[in-house]
């Protein structure tokens, strides 16, 4: 999914939001950018919002802890937290929590549902 920044956030030209896929090959660059750019980066799957990676001063914001953080910081997570929003509301929003129950439930047999179409079953570790 190519979404381009468009706001505040990550640099010009760095993505605003990842599939998993590409998210998990690109993940030491992901952390990288949300640190150093106080970037907030979004993740999806099939198209729907899955979560995201935060720098810890927006962790301090949402525990109430906004003392702890910069004005300027603060500013720069919060217009890098809109965009993405505005941008992830362009996809469809995420399962909730009873749907994944449910489609867990109704597929324990076939874990297909779960894992995702065309997702090879991955194997545990010993």
């Amino acid at each position: 999914m190519e979404r381009l920044k468009t706001g505040g956030g990550p640099a010009r030209g760095q993505k605003l939001v990842y599939s998993t896929t590409d998210g998990r090959q690109r993940f030491p660059d992901i952390l990288q950018v949300s640190y150093g750019e106080k970037a907030v980066i979004g993740f999806d799957r099939y198209g729907r919002a899955l979560g995201a990676v935060v720098p810890m001063e927006a962790v301090q914001m949402l525990a109430g802890r906004l003392d702890a953080v910069d004005d300027d910081v603060r500013e720069r997570i919060e217009r890098a937290a809109r965009a993405l929003l505005e941008t992830m509301q362009e996809s469809e929003p995420a399962l909730e929590l009873e749907e994944i129950a449910a489609s867990r439930r109704g597929s324990a047999t076939s874990g297909a549902a779960v894992r995702g179409q065309g997702e090879k079953p991955r194997r545990r570790a010993s």
